[in-house]
C-alpha cells in the first residue's frame, strides 16, 4: 500500500470463489495412470498473480454471510448480536450453481493477496506442492498450493494438479437383494420371487498421491477408449478404495429362497403387547460367468434376521461379517469372495432366521 512503512499482506475469507476437482483414470492391463485436475470459478473480483490454495474437507464456518467489526456499518452491540445468532446487516450473498453442487468443497480462500511491492514469498509455490507436513499422515483439512494464478471475474480456469502411476485390480460385486424385507416392527414389507439382482464391475486401487483424493467425478478410460464416468469418494494417502464402474451384464445372478414349513409348535417371541413367530429361510445364490476370462467376485448376503449358516465351496472365503441391531431383527450381512472360471457358475447356500409379527 502506498505510504506504508513496511510491506504487509491482508488475509481474509470471502464468498464468490469455488473449485471442483476432476479425475482421469487410464487403465491398461493392471497398470494405470491417475491424473487430477481442477476447475476454479471466480465470481468475486479480478485478481492477478495471487497465491492460490485449494481447500479440501468439511470446514466449520459459523460466520458465513455475517459481518465483522471491520464493517464500518456495524456497531459493537450489533456484532455481539450477530454472535448470538441475530442479524443486523447482511451483505448480499451470491452463490453459483457450482457452489451448490460442490458443498463438500471448502470455499477457496482468496487470501495472501500480495501487493505489487516486490514482497518476497514466504514459501515456495510450485505446482503440486503440498502445503502441510505430510508426516502427519491422514488429515481432516488439506490445502493444495497451485502457485500464482490470474483470473478475471466470471472466468473459469482448468489446471492440472498431479498425476501418478499405480496398480489396480478388477472385481465384480453383487449385493444380494433378499426376497424378504422386514421392517423394525417385524412387518414383512416385501416378499417377492422376482427381486432385481444387479452385479457391478468395481475398481480396487490405493490413492497414489501424497495428499487426499477428495469427492469428485472420475473419468475412466480402458485401453484409450472411454469406459465410464463415476463418483470418486475421499481417500487418504495410501488408503485402498473401491470405485463402482459399470453394470456387469456378462455376469448372470440368480437367487432362490424357500421358507421352511412351520413346525407344530413354532418358536415365538413376545415383546410388550406383540407376538412374533420365527421363520427359517434356506437360500441359494448363484452367479454365472459369461466372460472369456476368470473373474474375482465379492458376493454380499444381506438379510433382515440372523444368518445361521453359509456353506462355502472350494476356493470361497468369507471376508466380512456384520450384524446391526434394527428393531425385532438385526440387519445381518456376510461377504464371500470367490473366483469364477470362464463359463462356470458358483453357488452359495445359506440359512437365516427372522421374527415376523403375527
Amino acid at each position: 500500500m502506498e505510504g506504508a512503512e513496511k510491506p504487509f499482506k491482508i488475509e481474509y475469507a470471502t464468498q464468490g470463489m469455488t473449485w471442483a476437482p476432476y479425475y482421469r483414470m487410464e487403465l491398461n492391463e493392471g497398470k494405470a495412470k491417475l491424473t487430477m485436475a481442477c476447475d476454479i470459478k471466480n465470481e468475486m473480483e479480478d485478481f492477478s498473480e495471487a497465491e492460490v490454495s485449494l481447500v479440501s474437507g468439511f470446514p466449520k464456518i459459523d460466520m458465513e454471510g455475517k459481518d465483522s467489526l471491520l464493517n464500518l456499518r456495524i456497531s459493537l452491540n450489533g456484532f455481539l448480536n450477530v454472535l448470538d445468532g441475530g442479524t443486523v446487516y447482511n451483505a448480499p450473498v451470491r452463490r453459483s450453481y457450482i457452489s451448490n453442487n460442490y458443498m463438500a468443497q471448502a470455499p477457496m480462500m482468496a487470501a495472501k493477496a500480495l501487493g505489487d511491492m516486490g514482497m518476497a514469498d514466504e514459501e515456495s509455490a510450485t505446482l503440486g506442492a503440498v502445503a502441510q507436513v505430510e508426516e502427519k499422515g491422514a488429515v481432516n483439512m488439506h490445502f493444495q498450493k497451485i502457485g500464482k494464478q490470474s483470473l478475471k471475474k466470471g472466468e473459469t480456469l482448468r489446471t492440472d494438479i498431479a498425476s501418478a502411476e499405480l496398480e489396480y485390480t478388477s472385481k465384480v460385486s453383487w449385493n444380494v437383494t433378499a426376497m424378504r424385507d422386514i421392517d423394525q416392527n417385524g412387518y414383512m414389507r416385501n416378499l417377492t420371487t422376482n427381486a432385481a439382482q444387479t452385479v457391478w464391475d468395481i475398481l480396487c486401487f490405493k490413492n497414489p498421491f501424497s495428499f487426499p483424493m477428495t469427492t469428485a467425478p472420475m473419468e475412466v478410460l480402458l485401453d484409450g477408449t472411454f469406459y465410464c464416468q463415476t463418483p470418486q469418494s475421499w481417500l487418504n494417502p495410501g488408503q485402498e478404495g473401491k470405485t463402482t464402474l459399470t453394470k456387469a451384464l456378462s455376469l448372470e445372478p440368480k437367487l432362490e429362497e424357500n421358507e421352511r414349513a412351520e413346525e407344530a409348535e413354532p418358536k415365538t417371541l413376545k415383546l410388550e403387547h406383540s407376538t412374533y413367530r420365527q421363520v427359517t429361510v434356506d437360500g441359494k445364490a448363484t452367479l454365472k460367468n459369461h466372460r472369456k476370462e476368470k473373474v474375482t467376485a465379492e458376493i454380499t448376503l444381506r438379510v433382515s434376521g440372523v444368518i445361521e449358516k453359509v456353506e462355502l465351496g472350494e476356493g470361497q472365503k468369507e471376508t466380512r461379517s456384520v450384524s446391526i441391531p434394527y428393531g425385532v431383527n438385526p440387519v445381518s450381512s456376510k461377504t464371500v469372495e470367490t473366483e469364477i472360471e470362464p463359463g462356470a457358475t458358483v453357488e452359495i447356500n445359506y440359512t437365516y432366521t427372522s421374527y415376523i409379527r403375527y
